[in-house]
C-alpha cells in the first residue's frame, strides 16, 4: 500500500429508494423517516432521497396545490432530520419561489448549513409543473465536511454543460 492509499478516507452513502405512489406529504415523510433512520443506523453519513420524495411522482392537478416554500414542511423536515441523526440529508421537492415552481434539491448538514440546486432541464410533462432553474450559476457544488458534493437531478445528467 502506498502512502497515498493510507490517506484515503471512506464515506458511507445511502441512496434511498421509495415507491413513487402519491400520498399526503405527512405520510411520505413518515415513510422517508423510517428509511433514513435505517440508513443512518447502518452507518450512512450522506443519505439521498429520490426526486419528489415528499409527494410521490405523479402528474396531476394536485401537484399545483402541493408546492412548498423554502421554509415549508419538507425543507424543515430535511433540516431537522439531518440534525437529529447527525447526517447529511438531501432530497428534491416542488418548491415555489416568487410565484414560480421549481424541482429543488436541498442538502442539509447536521449543523443546519444547506445548499440548493434547481433542476435545469425539466423533461416532457414536467414542464407543466415546474420551470427550469434560474439560479446563477446553473450548477451547485456543496463544500461540505465530507468533501465536495456536486448536484444533478434526473435528466440533467444528460447535459454535459452541467458536468
Amino acid at each position: 500500500m502506498t502512502a497515498e492509499m493510507d490517506n484515503i478516507t471512506s464515506l458511507r452513502i445511502a441512496a434511498v429508494q421509495m415507491d413513487a405512489s402519491p400520498a399526503p406529504t405527512s405520510d411520505r415523510l413518515e415513510r422517508a423517516k423510517r428509511l433514513v433512520l435505517g440508513a443512518a443506523e447502518s452507518g450512512a453519513q450522506l443519505i439521498v432521497l429520490p426526486e419528489c420524495f415528499n409527494t410521490g411522482y405523479t402528474f396531476n392537478e394536485k401537484n399545483h396545490t402541493r408546492v412548498e416554500k423554502i421554509d415549508g414542511k419538507t425543507a424543515t423536515w430535511l433540516r431537522d432530520t439531518a440534525a437529529e441523526l447527525n447526517i447529511y440529508l438531501c432530497g428534491s421537492f416542488m418548491m415555489v419561489e416568487h410565484g414560480d415552481t421549481y424541482n429543488t434539491l436541498l442538502l442539509f448538514a447536521p449543523d443546519g448549513r444547506s445548499w440548493r440546486y434547481d433542476k435545469n432541464y425539466p423533461w416532457g410533462w414536467e414542464k407543466g409543473y415546474f420551470r427550469e432553474s434560474r439560479l446563477d450559476p446553473k450548477v451547485t457544488v456543496a463544500k461540505t465536511d465530507l468533501g465536495d458534493i456536486g448536484f444533478l437531478i434526473c435528466w440533467d445528467v444528460g447535459h454535459l454543460n452541467l458536468w
